[in-house]
C-alpha cells in the first residue's frame, strides 16, 4: 500500500511542475478569473486566488471583459494574456493599470479612478479612458484611430497620431489643442477652457466646441454636418458650409448670422444679441431663436416643425408657415405684419373667416362676428391648387403668391356643415399686379347649412399599474358656430383591455351609468358640451398588463335623427401598454472600512430598457451601526 501511495504523489508532483501558479492579488478579480476561466484558476475568496499563466485559456485569449464586475481594483494578471487583443475593464475601482500585452488593439478603461496611464502598446487602435482622473496622457501609438479621454484633469493633449479620426476630449481642463490630424472626422473638446481652435480638417464632419471661452471660429470645412459652440463668447460665425444640418450657437454675443445653408435641419440661436436673421431654409424641423429682445421683424416663414421664439420683440409674422408648425408662443395668436410694422411683408393675399353677421364681409367692432378657426382656405390659379391653409386661432390666414396673375381664393366645406355667405358667390377673385400686389381683408363669411356632431379624438397613455387620464372630444364638430341643431344626444365609451374606469377625470361629467368598462352619457343639450373636457375619464392599468398589449377605446354620439356627417359619430383608438425597465446598480469604495478612510464613494448605474419613461428613480442604501 505505501509503494502505491508514493507512486501516486510522485506522479501528482510530476504533473504540476509544469504550471506556473502566481498570486492575484485582488480577490475581487480573482473571483472573476475563476469563474471565466476554471480550469486555469485555484484558491477561493477566504485563501485567495492564482493563476497558471501557461494555462492555454489564457495564454490564447483574445478578448477580456470584466467591466462593471464587483469593484475590481487590481488587473495586474492581464499581463499573462498574451494574445489579448481586446481589454474592456471599465466602471470599476481601478486606480493603476499593470504592463498591457503588447498586440492589444483595444482599451476600455473609462469610469475608474486612475491617475495614469502605462506605456500604451505600439498597436493599439481605439482607446477609451474617460471618467477617471487623469492629469496626463502618455505617448500615444501612431496607428491609434480613437481616442476618449472625457471628463478627466487633462490640461493638454500629446502630439496627435497621424491616422485619429476621432477624438473626444470633453470635460478637461485644456488650454490649448494640439495640430489636428487631417483624417480627424470628429472632434469634441465642449467643456473646457480653450480660448481659440487650431486650423480644422478639411474632412471633418462633426465639431462641438461648446461650454469654452472662444472669441471666433476658424474657417469651417466644407463638409461638416454638425456644428455645436453654444456657451462662448462669440460675435461673429464664419461662412457656413453648405452640407451643414445641424448649427447650435446659442448663449453667444451674435448680433447676425451668416447665409443658412438650404439643408440645415436644426438651427439653435437663442440667448444672444441677434436684431435680425437670414432668409430660413425650407428643410427646417427645430428652429430656436428664444431670448433675443431686439429681435423685431421675421424673414419669410416657411416650413418649420418646432418653433420656439419666446422673449423676442416679435409681434407680428411676415406670413404664416407652411405645414404642420407647433411653437411656443403658439404663432396662430399673431397677426401678420402690416406695412406700419416696419418688418418686411411676405404675404400679398391675406384675410379672416368669421361668422356673418353683414354682407360687406368686413369684420370690425360694428360687426363683431366670431373669427373661425381651423378652416381650410384654398389658393388657385386658372383652376390649379397653388397653396393651402387652415385659418389660424384667431381666423386668419395668409397667401404669397409667385407671380402677377388672376387668383381664386375659396372656402373648402367638405364634410362641414357650413356654407359660404359672404362673399354671395362663394369665393373671391383676387388680381395681383405689379401696380397693386398687396391685397388685404379678403375674408369669408360663414353660417351654418346643417347640424353635426361626431366624435373628434381620444387620446390616453396606458402605464403598468398607474392611473391615467383619457381624453375623449366629442359633441358639436362646428362648436365655434353652434350648428348642432340637436337639443339631446347619447354618448356611449366602451374599453377594452387591461385597463380599469376609475371615475370621471376633474371637471368632467359623471357617466349615468356605468356597466364594467362601458360608460354611457344622457346629455339633454348637446349645444352645452365643453368637447374638450367634459367626457374625459381616468382610468387604473394593470400592474400586470403585458407590455405592448393593446387597450382600445370607442366613443360613439347618437342623436335623435341622422346628421349632416354620420361617419364621425363614432371613433376607435388602440394605444399600447408602456412601462420603463430599470436595472439598477450601485457599488462603494472603499468596499472595507479603515482608520484612514474618510470618504466612502458610491457609483450608481442606471438604464432604462424598457419602452417608456422612467419616474421617480430612487436607490436606497441603509448604512451599518457599526459606521
Amino acid at each position: 500500500m505505501k509503494r502505491y501511495l508514493l507512486l501516486f504523489v510522485i506522479s501528482i508532483s510530476f504533473l504540476t511542475t509544469n504550471a506556473q501558479w502566481v498570486n492575484i492579488p485582488d480577490s475581487n478579480f480573482g473571483k472573476w478569473l475563476a469563474t471565466n476561466y476554471p480550469t486555469c484558476m485555484q484558491g477561493n475568496t477566504q485563501v485567495g486566488f492564482q493563476i497558471d499563466t501557461t494555462c492555454s485559456a489564457i495564454v490564447n485569449e483574445t478578448t477580456v471583459d470584466c467591466s462593471s464586475q464587483n469593484n475590481i481594483k487590481d488587473i495586474t494578471a492581464i499581463k499573462y494574456f498574451d494574445s489579448l487583443t481586446t481589454l474592456r475593464c471599465e466602471v470599476n475601482i481601478l486606480t493603476t493599470l499593470p504592463s498591457l500585452p503588447s498586440g492589444l488593439k483595444e482599451l476600455f478603461c473609462n469610469s475608474n479612478h486612475l491617475i495614469a496611464l502605462p506605456s500604451l502598446p505600439s498597436g493599439l487602435t481605439y482607446l477609451d479612458c474617460s471618467v477617471n482622473q487623469l492629469s496626463t496622457l502618455p505617448f500615444l501609438p501612431i496607428g491609434l484611430v480613437a481616442l476618449q479621454c472625457e471628463v478627466n484633469q487633462l490640461t493638454s493633449l500629446p502630439s496627435l497620431p497621424a491616422g485619429l479620426t476621432d477624438l473626444r476630449c470633453s470635460g478637461n481642463k485644456i488650454t490649448a489643442l494640439p495640430s489636428l490630424p487631417g483624417n480627424l472626422s470628429i472632434l469634441k473638446c465642449e467643456d473646457n477652457q480653450l480660448s481659440a481652435l487650431p486650423s480644422l480638417p478639411t474632412g471633418l464632419n462633426e465639431l462641438f466646441c461648446q461650454s469654452n471661452q472662444l472669441s471666433a471660429l476658424p474657417p469651417l470645412p466644407s463638409g461638416l454636418i454638425n456644428l455645436s459652440c453654444n456657451y462662448n463668447q462669440l460675435s461673429a460665425l464664419p461662412s457656413l458650409p453648405l452640407d451643414l444640418k445641424d448649427l447650435r450657437c446659442a448663449v453667444n454675443h451674435l448680433s447676425t448670422l451668416p447665409s443658412l445653408p438650404s439643408g440645415l435641419i436644426n438651427l439653435v440661436c437663442s440667448k444672444n444679441q441677434l436684431t435680425s436673421l437670414p432668409d430660413l431654409p425650407d428643410s427646417l424641423d427645430l428652429f430656436v431663436c428664444m431670448n433675443n429682445p431686439n429681435l423685431y421683424c421675421l424673414p419669410k416663414l416657411n416650413k418649420v416643425t418646432n418653433w420656439y421664439f419666446d422673449t423676442t420683440g416679435i409681434t407680428c409674422l411676415p406670413n404664416y408657415p407652411r405645414g404642420s408648425t407647433t411653437s411656443i408662443p403658439d404663432w396662430k395668436t399673431f397677426p401678420l405684419c402690416d406695412i406700419a410694422s416696419g418688418c418686411p411683408l411676405y404675404s400679398n393675399i391675406s384675410g379672416n373667416i368669421h361668422k356673418d353677421t353683414t354682407s360687406s364681409c368686413l369684420l370690425d367692432s360694428l360687426r363683431p362676428g366670431n373669427k373661425l378657426p381651423n378652416i381650410k382656405i384654398v389658393l388657385s390659379n386658372a383652376g390649379v391648387i397653388a397653396e393651402q391653409m387652415y385659418s389660424t386661432s384667431t381666423g386668419e390666414y395668409s397667401f404669397d403668391t409667385h407671380s402677377f396673375s388672376n387668383y381664386e381664393v375659396t372656402i373648402d366645406t367638405t364634410n362641414i356643415p357650413i356654407q359660404v355667405t359672404c362673399p354671395s358667390s362663394g369665393f373671391h377673385t383676387v388680381a395681383i399686379t405689379a401696380a397693386d400686389s398687396l391685397k388685404f381683408n379678403v375674408n369669408f363669411g360663414i353660417e351654418c347649412r346643417d347640424s353635426d356632431v361626431g366624435v373628434e379624438a381620444i387620446s390616453g397613455r396606458f402605464r403598468q399599474g398607474r392611473t391615467e387620464t383619457v381624453t375623449i372630444q366629442s359633441g358639436d364638430m362646428t362648436g365655434f358656430l353652434g350648428c348642432s341643431g340637436f337639443s339631446s344626444a347619447i354618448v356611449s365609451t366602451a374599453i377594452i383591455g387591461s385597463v380599469q374606469y376609475k371615475n370621471p377625470a376633474p371637471g368632467a361629467l359623471t357617466p349615468t351609468t356605468v356597466v364594467g368598462n362601458t360608460l354611457t352619457y344622457a346629455i339633454a343639450d348637446v349645444s352645452k358640451i365643453d368637447m374638450t373636457s367634459d367626457f374625459n375619464i381616468d382610468v387604473q392599468t394593470d400592474s400586470n398588463a403585458v407590455l405592448g398589449s393593446s387597450v382600445c377605446i370607442t366613443t360613439t354620439i347618437h342623436t335623435p335623427t341622422p346628421d349632416y356627417n354620420p361617419s364621425n359619430d363614432s371613433l376607435t383608438m388602440c394605444f399600447s401598454v408602456v412601462n420603463s425597465l430599470d436595472p439598477n446598480d450601485k457599488t462603494v469604495y472603499p468596499n472595507d472600512i479603515s482608520q484612514n478612510a474618510t470618504w466612502l464613494n458610491y457609483i450608481v448605474q442606471f438604464q432604462n430598457t424598457g419602452n417608456d419613461t422612467a419616474y421617480d428613480i430612487v436607490v436606497r442604501d441603509t448604512l451599518s451601526a457599526n459606521l
